[in-house]
This record gives structure tokens, C-alpha cells and sequence, in this order.
């Protein structure tokens, strides 16, 4: 895919957790420039599986596993760039052994090749701030407290908890850690009360109001082949559009809509 074009983001909150992720403005990614619509980041394999190595939208491209978690998955590195470090075992299948490596401090100023980091402007690097997140970093095949860490991150994905407000599908202590950003509190959409709807971007020409599925970085604490999204619902005929959380197959292709700090 090329990203090359003006795109509009939210401010999701300010000083958001701060005294676990430290003060800033948390900016979302991204409003279309033609719709003003939030929108997700879909590739040309959205919905579909692969486990050959491609670098698809997928949290995983090797193996149906959500071993690591967000520490360890191949996306958080090689497709958004938010860490510059790749995971142990990078390019096999992940295993219960997986680890994920925090951001070095050079992470955006001299992103990984071929990622969404490497597409930003190079002023808006220098000014991104890293954030700490905490997320289930082990096999998640239980409710574990201690398998909530932080991560240091550049580009992240929100969180089941950072969007809904509320725990379903990810590790019980994820809440325990985490808030719900203000923007999505505020239900800054027209989507019954629910600003976690998202639409395709670049979308079908047939359908330029068409929602997808996107990604959260908590994996679901079981099975261990899935991650939590943001599942649509909704008529295109009345706009009233929602989304609820649900979980999906480690290596689904599905949208993207990372966040940033300054």
C-alpha cells in the first residue's frame, strides 16, 4: 500500500493515565480528508488469512498464535513500525517463548523500512513522544495479573479497555492498568453513543460508507489464537453506525487505527 496524502487526526485526550503513561496529547489516526469520517487502515488482503510470512494486516503472519501478545506480534514491529526492535523468533511461528522488545529512543526519527511510521512527515517524528502501554504480554490462555507489562511504543494500537470503557474479551487485569480515552467516553460519533466505528480506508468505490473490523492490541485471554476488535454494526442507509468488541483469528487481515503522542 502507499500512504502518501494529508489525512486529518483526532485528539483523543490529554495527560491521558498519567501516572502509569506519563503527560501528552494523544492523537488518533486518522480522518479521511473527504469524508471527515474515523477511519481504518484496510490492505488489499482485509478479512482474509495468511500465514505464509506476508506482510499482511495481520497480527501474526506466521502462525494462527497470539503467543507474546502485543509485546511479541510480527505487526507492532514490521507493519506499524511502533517498535524498532523485532520480536524473538521473528519470521516463524510464535511460540509460548515469544518476547516482545521495547521501542528504542531512535524508533521514529529512524523508523523501520516500509512501515506506517516510515510514512509519517519527518518534523511529526521528531515531536512523537514514546508512550508506555500495558498490556497481556504473555500466553493468555488464563487471567494472569502478571502477565499485564508495559511495552514502550511509538505507534500502538488502543486497547479493548482504552476504547469500550469496560473488559470482555481481554485479560481481566488489562483495566486494572489502563482508562478509557476521553474521545472515546465523549461518543464523538453519530453511532449511538459509540465513537468506535470505523470505515474503510482506501474504501470501495461501490461502497464509500462501508465499516470494518479493527485491530486492538489486547489478545483475548482464550482461546490463544485471538486478538480483541472493534466489530461494525449498523445501516449505511441511516448512517447509525456502532461497533462492539469481539475477537478474531490472529492471522486475519483486518483495519488499523493506531495512536501517537507529542
Amino acid at each position: 500500500m502507499s500512504v502518501n496524502q494529508n489525512v486529518y487526526v483526532n485528539i483523543l485526550g490529554f495527560d491521558h493515565n498519567s501516572i502509569l503513561e506519563g503527560n501528552g496529547i494523544t492523537f488518533g489516526f486518522f480522518k479521511d480528508t473527504g469524508r471527515l469520517k474515523d477511519c481504518g487502515l484496510v490492505d488489499s488482503t482485509y478479512r482474509s488469512n495468511t500465514t505464509d510470512g506476508t506482510k499482511a494486516f495481520n497480527m501474526n503472519h506466521w502462525g494462527n498464535v497470539n503467543y507474546g501478545g502485543w509485546a511479541g506480534c510480527d505487526l507492532r514491529y514490521d507493519i506499524l513500525g511502533s517498535t524498532d526492535v523485532a520480536p524473538s523468533g521473528y519470521g516463524s511461528i510464535p511460540d509460548s517463548s515469544r518476547i516482545g522488545y521495547d521501542a528504542t529512543s531512535t524508533c521514529a526519527t529512524n523508523p523501520v523500512a516500509n512501515t506506517l511510521m516510515s510514512c509519517f512527515p519527518a518534523d511529526l517524528r521528531a515531536a512523537m513522544k514514546p508512550m508506555t502501554k500495558y498490556t497481556c504480554n504473555l500466553s493468555s490462555e488464563s487471567n494472569t495479573a502478571a502477565m499485564v507489562t508495559a511495552t514502550t511504543d511509538y505507534l500502538p494500537l488502543l486497547s479493548e479497555f482504552e476504547v469500550f470503557g469496560s473488559r470482555k474479551n481481554s485479560n481481566f487485569y488489562e483495566q486494572d492498568k489502563q482508562e478509557q480515552y476521553a474521545y472515546f467516553a465523549a461518543g464523538n460519533s453519530a453511532a449511538r453513543n459509540n465513537s468506535a466505528a470505523k470505515y474503510k480506508y482506501p474504501y470501495p468505490p461501490y461502497d464509500p460508507d462501508a465499516t470494518c473490523q479493527w485491530w486492538q492490541r489486547s489478545p483475548s485471554y482464550s482461546p490463544g489464537t485471538t486478538f480483541c476488535n472493534a466489530y461494525p454494526y449498523g445501516s449505511p442507509v441511516s448512517d447509525n453506525k456502532y461497533a462492539v468488541s469481539e475477537t478474531e483469528y490472529a492471522f486475519k487481515s483486518l483495519g488499523l487505527a493506531p495512536i501517537f503522542l507529542i
